[in-house]
This record gives C-alpha cells, sequence and structure tokens, in this order.
C-alpha cells in the first residue's frame, strides 16, 4: 500500500483435530475481484481491509451481512514490484 506503512487482508482461519487428536489451524486469505491496477495482471486479488473495517472484520458479533460490505477491491493505490 503506498501511503500505509502496514495493513490488514481479511481471511479466515479454523482449527482442526486429525483422527489422532493432534490440533492444527488452517488459512485461508479471501479474495475479491481485482480492482484496476491489478486487473492487467489478474483477475482477483486479496481483499484488503481499511483501518477503519479491521475492528468491526475481527468483531464475530457482527450481522455477516455488514462485514461483507468490506470484503472490496481496495481504492488505494499499491506499489508493485
Amino acid at each position: 500500500m503506498k501511503d500505509l506503512p502496514i495493513f490488514s487482508m481479511a481471511g479466515i482461519c479454523e482449527r482442526y483435530e486429525d483422527d489422532e487428536g493432534g490440533s492444527y489451524l488452517t488459512y485461508a486469505i479471501l479474495t475479491t475481484d481485482a480492482n484496476e491496477q491489478m486487473a492487467d495482471i489478474h483477475d482477483r486479488m486479496p481483499v484488503i481491509l481499511e483501518p477503519d473495517e479491521e475492528a468491526r472484520y475481527l468483531d464475530l458479533s457482527q450481522d455477516p451481512r455488514e462485514v461483507q460490505q468490506s470484503l472490496k477491491p481496495t481504492e488505494r493505490e499499491l506499489v508493485i514490484h
């Protein structure tokens, strides 16, 4: 992110137990349609949360339909190396 020193991506995680009782976490980064800047590279991109959306995204008491509004392409300029 060109104008943010650190940023958050939306993701999900879940703990699983295998047949032997071992426990492990799995993770996935959520994606959305590519913004204009990324569209030439790929049709999808990670969901990058705005700083003011981070707490709402992590709040498990939120209505999922409200949180879903945050799952959109970022409008911020990206630094691509």
